[in-house]
């Protein structure tokens, strides 16, 4: 067979599974492919960008990058793709989803998106407070009705006793001026009950205590390697899910969280 011949089947193979792994989504959404095989040292990465752009040819460019550099790669391997997506939220002001690093990041922009940039060690742990609480708010009259009058604890104690969140109080954890003290005092309560400790950046094999305290699912993606799941929930009983989104520098590490389930 003749490496145009080869070529014109993989094309053709694309062309047919980006038809099937976009067919619900927009052409404003957002795409990355990875391409993994057992002669290569390292997959293809095609970059996240909108669905819009991706094609056939596109994947063919960095294939054929990648085969101008292993001229003597045999071609008669096998490969599997790995694609991602992400369903960019609409409505609000309209401010799309375009950089997920760097000065332009869109994270800092939607007031979908939470950044957690914090000075401490309790980044991840922040993440997924401010996660559950946007996931979990109540109108304050439910709010009411959850709580005894005469229950004398503070707001953060309330609300992982009962884990819901007034909808004033996530107001007030993004807006008020004191957020940064509402949210330190949110977090260590959580690590508190967790048994999580707040004197060490946290890692994923903390997450299980997270995730049995607040019944849920904490799933994580990386933003190094091409936004792939660093973790994911055991197959089963499905719970409610909160998507943390891990950017790393060589400095610190940072959460953002791109949605909320």
């Amino acid at each position: 067979m003749k490496v145009k011949d080869v070529q014109d089947q993989l094309s053709n193979l694309f062309s047919s599974t980006l038809e099937q792994s976009t067919q619900n989504l927009n052409d404003t959404d957002l795409i990355r492919v990875i391409i993994h095989s057992d002669t290569l040292t390292t997959p293809i990465f095609v970059p996240l960008q909108k669905v819009g752009g991706m094609t056939s040819e596109v994947i063919m460019d960095h294939i054929n990058h990648v085969l101008t550099s292993h001229e003597g790669m045999p071609l008669d391997g096998s490969f599997y793709v790995d694609i991602g997506t992400i369903e960019v939220p609409s409505g609000g002001r309209g401010r799309a989803i375009q950089h997920l690093t760097g000065p332009y990041c869109s994270g800092a922009r939607k007031r979908s998106i939470l950044k957690i940039n914090n000075q401490d060690n309790t980044c991840m742990a922040l993440a997924i407070a401010m996660a559950f609480v946007k996931a979990n708010t109540v109108p304050t009259q439910e709010w009411h009705g959850l709580i005894n009058e005469d229950d004398d604890d503070c707001t953060e104690k309330l609300i992982w006793k009962h884990k819901k969140a007034p909808n004033w109080y996530y107001s007030m954890l993004r807006f008020r001026n004191d957020h940064l003290d509402r949210q330190t005092k949110l977090t260590h309560e959580l690590c508190r009950l967790t048994g999580t400790p707040t004197n060490r950046p946290l890692a994923l094999s903390d997450i299980d205590a997270f995730e049995q305290f607040l019944n849920v699912d904490i799933l994580v993606i990386r933003a190094v390697g091409g936004n792939k799941f660093i973790k994911t929930p055991p197959e089963g009983i499905q719970k409610q899910r909160l998507y943390l989104h891990l950017v790393e520098d060589p400095d610190k590490k940072k959460l953002l969280i791109l949605m909320l389930l």
